[in-house]
């Protein structure tokens, strides 16, 4: 009896190597123009045991609001932990947003890289058909294109970054239930990063490699990260290369 698997290989290499052929895959790079400003909410963390639990379920509601739709109520409480754990494990508070971190440094998720994405193509109206032309891509953004890496790691001269650049400080003005208030946000920060990930699309739907490098020439000014409308974010793509 013979079966799809070679003798030779394990299973686990056997859908590997499937799983290659069925995409095509580029490696990018791209290096901020300015500053790329961490998108991570801080709480307050001097408020002993208790004030991390309450950190972490404003932790929880924000990330519920983003993920609702895509993960059940128990893997956002997971995340949500493993988030504040990763986002805050020197156990205090020095801005509203920041960075995740591992033992590399500082990183962004592929997630942040691959909302980026979808959003441009749909600025491009890549998500409506063009009669005559090409169908819809929208479903294909969605679900077709992906970001290989969890962590994409801020780089400077090939050197991953550790900690932030700085900490910026501004007044914003918000309304509460005793009238309008003007309060300070404070975003962690890095000057001109270099992040390299690996886009992956499957092979047979409409997004091609043109639509890729039309939505990466849009992103440009689009920007990544937080706070992109006051100008941050914005990048040059420095490097783009099909792998696969």
């Amino acid at each position: 009896m013979t079966t799809a698997l070679d003798q030779q290989q394990t299973t686990e290499e056997a859908f590997h190597q499937l799983r290659e052929s069925l995409n095509d895959k580029w490696i990018v790079t791209l290096s901020l123009n300015a500053r790329l400003i961490g998108g991570i909410p801080a709480v307050n963390l001097h408020n002993g045991e208790a004030g991390a639990e309450k950190s972490r379920d404003i932790m929880a509601v924000w990330l519920r609001k983003a993920l609702a739709d895509k993960m059940s109520e128990e893997e956002i409480e997971a995340l949500a932990a493993k988030t504040f754990d990763e986002a805050y494990k020197e156990g205090e508070e020095e801005s509203s947003t920041t960075f995740k971190t591992d033992e590399t440094g500082l990183y962004i998720e592929g997630r942040q890289v691959k909302a980026m994405l979808k959003e441009a193509g749909g600025r491009l109206g890549l998500g409506k058909s063009v009669k005559g032309e090409r169908p819809s891509l929208k479903q294909d953004l969605h679900e077709a294109l992906h970001v290989d890496e969890d962590a994409i790691h801020l780089m400077r001269d090939g050197q991953p970054l550790t900690v932030p650049d700085g900490c910026d400080a501004r007044p914003i003005h918000v309304m509460t239930a005793l009238g309008p208030r003007t309060s300070i946000k404070r975003t962690d920060y890095v000057e001109q990063p270099v992040i390299t990930f690996t886009v992956r699309v499957l092979q047979n739907v409409g997004v091609k490699e043109e639509h890729l490098m039309q939505i990466l020439a849009f992103g440009q000014d689009l920007g990544l990260g937080a706070d992109r409308s006051q100008g941050h974010g914005k990048f040059t793509v420095t490097a783009f290369e099909r792998i696969a």
